[in-house]
């Protein structure tokens, strides 16, 4: 059994230690076993007064099997 899954990057930056971070570039990717396995992206932004970056990345949680919403492949 193959499930789709799927993925959600933020970058983040900040002026000081301790926040406030701003979130500046922000993506949802999702991909499926039969699907894409890579993707590119390109930004361009001004870090000029940053001196902080933080990189969140959360997987997205497993479809539930039960649910109408998952998508099960075979």
């Amino acid at each position: 059994m193959e499930i789709d899954a799927g993925l959600r990057s933020s970058l983040f930056s900040g002026r000081e230690p301790g926040g406030p971070f701003s979130e500046i570039v922000a993506s949802q990717w999702s991909f499926s076993p039969q699907g894409s396995t890579s993707e590119i992206e390109d930004y361009q932004v001004n870090l000029a007064t940053v001196s902080i970056l933080e990189l969140a990345i959360k997987p997205d949680s497993p479809p539930d099997l039960n649910s109408s919403a998952g998508k099960v492949a075979h």
